[in-house]
């Protein structure tokens, strides 16, 4: 598969956070917050996509928390905080991964206030072993805003990431790395 086929499926994935917020809530127009945070998530996305980190960096707090549980032999598995640190973590994940053969979906999104749940699916291959995966996982992004006086939003920021879902796939995957 060429660069120019892994980059559709990517921005593909990408365009879709915002088409699977709307088509999953009749009120999506009306929920400006809502709707900015998850334009926010598509830029985090491109910036990851065009490896820029510094640039994502700038788009978490200062003590954004990530939080992905699952067994040790799972290299995504962390508990850590501030954006250094956290993207740090994300340029790590995405090394591990065969950028060519990643394949995400979005199956729906939900945003409420200063939260959005994305739920995707994905398959690929890892770079180092090149075993398969096929994984569904929700993400959860939680948002601190900048206010004026009025109360009117100046900025936002990432200040939480969770990842939940089966870590069997990933684990398998590495687990199959390691006895390689």
């Amino acid at each position: 598969m060429g660069q120019g086929e892994k980059e559709d499926h990517v921005s593909r994935f990408i365009d879709d956070i915002q088409k699977k917020f709307h088509a999953g809530d009749s009120d999506s127009s009306r929920k400006k917050c809502e709707e900015q945070n998850v334009e926010h998530i598509q830029r985090m996305n491109r910036l990851i996509s065009g490896k820029d980190f510094e640039s994502l960096q700038q788009m978490f707090d200062p003590d954004v928390h990530y939080y992905w549980p699952g067994p040790p032999e799972m290299p995504f598995v962390a508990d850590i905080k501030g954006a250094e640190q956290v993207t740090a973590r994300i340029k790590e994940n995405f090394s591990k991964l065969d950028q060519d053969q990643q394949k995400p979906e979005v199956i729906s999104v939900s945003a409420q206030g200063n939260l959005v749940f994305v739920l995707f699916q994905e398959t690929g291959t890892t770079a180092d072993s090149r075993e398969e995966y096929s994984v569904e996982w929700v993400q959860l992004f939680e948002f601190s805003y900048e206010t004026e006086e009025s109360g009117a939003i100046t900025g936002r920021r990432v200040s939480r990431i969770s990842f939940f879902g089966d870590t069997t796939p990933f684990t398998a995957a590495y687990t199959a790395q390691k006895e390689s």
